[in-house]
Parts: structure tokens; C-alpha cells; sequence
């Protein structure tokens, strides 16, 4: 007797499909372990490229901890929340399975250091002291004096912030000099004893064509650099007769 070809392969076709329907059983099962055990939460956060911030202070603020699930988590979430620390620039999270998150972030750089009340602290490319930090040992950067927290502050970090170390390495001093017609003005003292008068403005930019400058001046003068206009050599006497 010959037999349908759909009939013998009618038990084949029951067999996978059960063998599927076990299989996403527990398939299922498994999730709902994971997310029930204590897998589904957050076993470990491991942070990467701080200096400044400790580890602990950035996970706090991240508001991560073993209570927290691992799935779902917004992890745009906790990056802004991150990113609302004034020493951090740029936040990246990843998760590693199955319960890891790993915060690798990158802090403002140090671009100065403020003296103030015979204090020194260091000063981020964003104008945020460390004043938790008191570091009296920070060399290689300029000294800020006779400056205050503020928007005149953060403007100068910024430009500190664009300038080469060959020029940067130049500047021993910038105090903040202001007059009744200059908010912006300062002097600034070089490691060679040059006195350069400018403005917060722009000086990034000015500031970096000194040191080809510098090699031009005569010897033994007596006076300062005007970077207002450009380089312009004004002795002394000239700046009392003003």
C-alpha cells in the first residue's frame, strides 16, 4: 500500500514545532529568572578616566547601585545626570552583560592656577575651581592673580584652553587688571620677564604669535608689549606720561 507523503511528514512537522514551543518556554522562563534573580541587577560599575572626580563621587551621581535594574535602563539618563557635574566634559556608558556598566568619562582639563588668600587652587578649561582639591604644588601653569569666579573667569580659562604649549609654557603670570573703559584688560609677566598688556578677548589667538615676537626684541629694554592692537614695544617712560 503506498502512503501520503503528507501523512509521514505530518509526526516530523509535530516534533519541531513542539521542540520550538519548548524551547521558548524556556526561553521565557529564563528572562523571567534573570529579571527576578539578583543577575537582573547591577552587579558591578567600573569608571574610567577621571583624575579629578573620585569613582565614588561619580557613581553617586550617576545614581547607579545594586538596587538598580539592568534592563530596562535609560542610559541616557544617567549620562545627563553626569554630565551635570561641573569637572566632566564628555560622558560615554556601556553596558557589558550580563549586569556590568562601565562610565568612561573626560574631565575639563587643568589650564591655569588661582592664587587667592595665599591659597592655590587649580582652574579648569571651563573656569570651575577645585577648591576641594587645594593643590599648592600645580606647576607649568600660569598664575591667575587678583581674579574672582565669574563670567571674566571662565572667559580666560577658555582661552588658556586654545593656546599651544609653546606659548603656553611662556606665561608665568595674568593678573586681571581692569579699568573704568577696560573690563577685559589684563598684564601678563612671561618666565623671560616680559610685561604684555592685552585684553581676555581674543587672546588665545594673540598670544600665540609671541614667541616668534619675542626673539625679535632689542636686549637691555626697558618697557612692555601692548597686545591690544598687535605687538607694539612701549617703554616705560612713555606709559608714565600717559
Amino acid at each position: 500500500m503506498k502512503v501520503d507523503e503528507n501523512m509521514s511528514n505530518k509526526p516530523r512537522k509535530l516534533k519541531r514545532g513542539f521542540s520550538f514551543l519548548v524551547w521558548l518556554f524556556t526561553f521565557i522562563i529564563g528572562i523571567i529568572i534573570y529579571f527576578l534573580s539578583p543577575l537582573g541587577h547591577v552587579s558591578e560599575v567600573t569608571v574610567q578616566g577621571n583624575s579629578f572626580v573620585t569613582t565614588k563621587e561619580i557613581i553617586k551621581v550617576s545614581g547607579v547601585s545594586s538596587d538598580t535594574r539592568y534592563w530596562p535602563q535609560d542610559l541616557n539618563k544617567i549620562r545627563g545626570k553626569i554630565l551635570k557635574h561641573d569637572e566632566i566634559m564628555k560622558v560615554e556608558i556601556k553596558r557589558k552583560f550580563p549586569n556590568h556598566i562601565r562610565i568612561e568619562v573626560k574631565e575639563y582639563k587643568k589650564v591655569a592656577t588661582l592664587f587667592e588668600d595665599s591659597k592655590k587652587y587649580s582652574v579648569l578649561s571651563n573656569g570651575h575651581v577645585l577648591r576641594k582639591n587645594q593643590d599648592g604644588s600645580v606647576r607649568d601653569l600660569p598664575l591667575l592673580l587678583e581674579w574672582k569666579e565669574g563670567e571674566e573667569l571662565k572667559w580666560m580659562s577658555k582661552e588658556l584652553s586654545k593656546i599651544k604649549s609653546e606659548a603656553l609654557d611662556m606665561i608665568s603670570e595674568i593678573r586681571y587688571a581692569p579699568t573704568e573703559l577696560n573690563s577685559q584688560r589684563i598684564i601678563v609677566f612671561t618666565t623671560d620677564g616680559m610685561e604684555i598688556r592685552g585684553t581676555i578677548d581674543g587672546f588665545a589667538e594673540k598670544i600665540s604669535g609671541y614667541p616668534s615676537v619675542y626673539s625679535r626684541l632689542p636686549e637691555g629694554i626697558e618697557g612692555y608689549v601692548d597686545m591690544e592692537v598687535g605687538f607694539v614695544l612701549k617703554p616705560y617712560v612713555e606709559d608714565l606720561v600717559e
